[in-house]
């Protein structure tokens, strides 16, 4: 039984990075590099969000599909401090429909991407961490995993940190293949045995 259909409570924060076209930006480096040059859109539960930002430097196809998606919702535009205003108070609100999915169910699955450590601190209280790289699973000890992000000054906002600077410190132990056809099914029982 699924506790949550409604996407915005599956998901209650969703940020569109957009790579940068090098030319638009006369070949700029660090302007390509930069994580706030890349932002495009912000989901919060179901308000739309789009940087005060020129598009222009997208690529023309990103750009296109933002156009199309944004003449089919409402959104607002913001600026750069306004969009770290609203992520820090949507990260509280994740972990209030964290704790609330929690209480309600036996298992939760937390999914973090853009190489994130953590999307919010509440979810570093799982029992296990799994980290899924192209061709290999891996399962990381939560304390392990909780411990490393404390010792590099991250507990507080996991979010900054990313998942490579984690493992490079921890090396997990155990890890398994993972082709197009799936994972080995001992990966299935090390979890089953983690989560009891």
């Amino acid at each position: 039984e699924r506790y949550v259909d409604d996407p915005e409570l599956a998901n209650p924060i969703c940020m569109m990075l957009s790579p940068i076209d090098p030319k638009k930006i006369e070949w700029s480096w660090i302007n390509y590099e930069s994580y706030y040059n890349q932002l495009a859109m912000l989901r919060i539960k179901a308000d739309h969000y789009t940087i005060e930002s020129d598009r222009e430097r997208f690529p023309d196809f990103v750009e296109e599909k933002m156009s199309e998606f944004l003449s089919n919702v409402r959104s607002t535009d913001i600026c750069l401090e306004e969009f770290e205003r609203i992520v820090d108070n949507a990260r509280k609100l994740s972990d209030e429909i964290l704790r609330d999915v929690r209480r309600k169910k036996e298992i939760t699955i937390i999914e973090s991407t853009s190489n994130l450590s953590a999307p919010s601190k509440d979810a570093l209280s799982s029992d296990c961490v799994i980290l899924v790289c192209p061709g290999r699973v891996a399962i990381i000890d939560s304390d392990r995993y909780r411990n490393a992000i404390d010792i590099l000054g991250k507990l507080k906002d996991p979010w900054n940190l990313t998942t490579e600077s984690l493992v490079e410190l921890i090396k997990p132990e155990i890890s398994f293949n993972v082709t197009p056809r799936g994972v080995d099914k001992k990966f299935f029982e090390e979890i089953s045995d983690i989560i009891g």
